[in-house]
């Protein structure tokens, strides 16, 4: 914290990665004992594999649609339509999540004493 409190400009922007949750409480510590900020904001970062593909999803026409829905007739015996097709690009979270949780300190350097005086 010595390095940024020589190098920081005032009201400058900090952000600080810690892997753990107990560097987070002890980065706060020093930015608030170090540069006196306290408008602290620390984020959780979850790393999340995802499952990106496309997906042919059915693009009925209305009436065709509305021939689907109609209760009147068993499942079995609606007819079958051959609807066109449309491919979408879908995402979707990996079964096994295998992750790393880290945490994002965002902080900012209170304005210089000799700022405020003048």
């Amino acid at each position: 914290m010595d390095f940024v409190k020589r190098r920081a400009k005032p009201q400058a922007r900090i952000a600080c990665y810690s892997p753990c949750v107990e560097q987070v409480q002890r980065t706060c510590v020093a930015l608030r004992e170090t540069l006196g900020a306290d408008d602290l904001v620390t984020i959780e970062a979850r790393l999340r594999d995802f499952d990106v593909r496309p997906i042919d999803f059915p693009a009925f026409a209305e009436a065709a649609a509305k021939e689907i829905r109609d209760d009147d007739q068993p499942a079995k015996k609606r007819p079958r339509l051959a609807p066109d097709t449309q491919s979408v690009l879908c995402a979707k979270p990996a079964a096994m999540m295998r992750g790393h949780t880290a945490f994002l300190t965002f902080a900012t350097v209170p304005p210089s004493e000799e700022a405020e005086d003048s």
